[in-house]
């Protein structure tokens, strides 16, 4: 059973969750740039970063499902 203070910090976390989706979504509304490029205010080493990490794990899974049939 979940003591008060566990609902407490569950409760926390979902509202702030929230908060922070509906802030984004206003946000994203203004234009499709401001969503998919943020504003083009990202600095290239963390676009970067971004497209490093998410190549070997789309790789790799492509890679699984292929040798898998």
């Amino acid at each position: 059973m979940l003591a008060n203070v566990d609902w407490a910090i569950i409760i926390a976390y979902n509202l702030i969750s929230v908060t922070i989706g509906v802030a984004m979504t206003r946000r994203a509304h203004r234009s499709t740039e401001e969503y998919f490029l943020a504003g083009r205010a990202l600095p290239w080493w963390i676009a970067g970063t971004s497209m490093v990490a998410t190549t070997p794990c789309f790789s790799h899974s492509s890679y699984m499902s292929a040798s898998n049939c």
